[in-house]
């Protein structure tokens, strides 16, 4: 894709790291401001990081790549919760996750610092998970006013892009065409980034799993939200001067984002084609970038269990010191915020 720069006179670049999920495109009377909130494309870029190290790890250290997967998105919607309604169930989720399941990541950004390949492939990973996220926001603008800077790329990939393009209107209308448009646009932009240094293949990959990612935090997004709301209809009633049990009961809600969850297999087929037609297999399970023709199903089915706790105890005591922190908000927006960093046992204290 050409570069953005090309647009006018430029844009504004604004980069910043917010619960509220989005990455707009502002227009002012003194030019275009593209904010990148790199909020969602860091959980996609953990996501396809622990996929990549369990795969590579998985018969040395039998490291379980559904745990990691599941930690990440549960952490995900933990935050959600809390950002939405500070209760005790949300603070107890995030708590479970702080607590108890952080150490699983600790692992795989140990290996960031310990091995060049795999600190090569995370930073990537990174880029090419933001890349998706603002050029799809940057496609809108494309297409909005200056249409003729995408006509190149959608004809010369006619053969990948078509099919997909005319699916998605014909089921799903413009709108949602529109949508799927900017999603291509994403694709080839992160192509034309990537694709040199990186590989064809992997960047197809990485694109592909990226969708499925996102597909599955857009759907726990929504799920929080659903969520929250019901619960800002609970009465809490928590006596921090006595000893008697405290039981509130609350239901949550996870739920999938069908648009969202749509245009991850349009662009998932989108990613097979252009290796179909470049003589590659998109599918496979190399170290280098696993990736199985499931992948979504796979996802979602791990999104299904982000509550799920091995150990009964653990979600006891997150919840009782959750009850602890009622009324008082800044202990734990303290450990909210420190629970943004991952943090080795040498780390604590410091």
């Amino acid at each position: 894709m050409p570069k953005e720069a090309e647009i006018g006179t430029g844009f504004s670049y604004v980069s910043l790291y917010d619960e509220e999920i989005a990455s707009n495109v502002i227009r002012t009377k003194n030019g275009i401001i593209l904010i990148d909130n790199s909020y969602l494309s860091s959980f996609a870029y953990n996501l396809a990081l622990s996929r990549v190290y369990a795969v590579s790890m998985q018969e040395s250290t039998g490291t379980d790549e559904a745990l990691l997967l599941r930690y990440n998105l549960k952490k995900f919607y933990g935050e959600q919760l809390f950002s939405k309604h500070n209760d005790s169930f949300s603070r107890a989720v995030l708590l479970e996750t702080l607590l108890y399941e952080e150490k699983h990541m600790r692992p795989v950004f140990a290996s960031i610092k310990d091995n060049a390949d795999f600190q090569y492939t995370a930073s990537t990973l990174s880029q090419i998970m933001s890349s998706l996220v603002v050029n799809h926001e940057m496609g809108h603008y494309y297409l909005d006013h200056s249409p003729e800077i995408c006509e190149p790329v959608f004809l010369k990939n006619q053969t990948a892009i078509t099919p997909i393009l005319n699916f998605a209107e014909a089921e799903y209308g413009k709108p949602f065409a529109t949508e799927v448009k900017c999603d291509v646009i994403a694709v080839y932009s992160v192509l034309h980034l990537h694709e040199k240094t990186s590989g064809l293949l992997f960047c197809l990959r990485a694109i592909a799993f990226g969708f499925a990612a996102f597909a599955a935090t857009s759907s726990l997004a929504k799920s929080a939200a659903y969520t929250a709301a019901s619960h800002r209809k609970i009465q809490e009633e928590i006596d921090l001067t006595s000893i008697k049990k405290t039981h509130i009961d609350f239901d949550y809600a996870i739920g999938k984002d069908l648009d969202f969850i749509e245009r991850a297999k349009l662009v998932i087929q989108l990613c097979a084609n252009i290796a179909q037609v470049n003589g590659m297999n998109l599918f496979s399970n190399e170290p280098a970038f696993p990736l199985q023709d499931n992948i979504l199903d796979h996802i979602l089915s791990i999104m299904d269990q982000v509550m799920e706790s091995s150990d009964p105890l653990e979600r006891e005591m997150a919840l009782l010191v959750s009850q602890g922190f009622h009324g008082h908000p800044d202990g734990i927006d303290y450990l909210y915020l420190r629970s943004k960093v991952y943090t080795s046992y040498r780390d604590i204290g410091n």
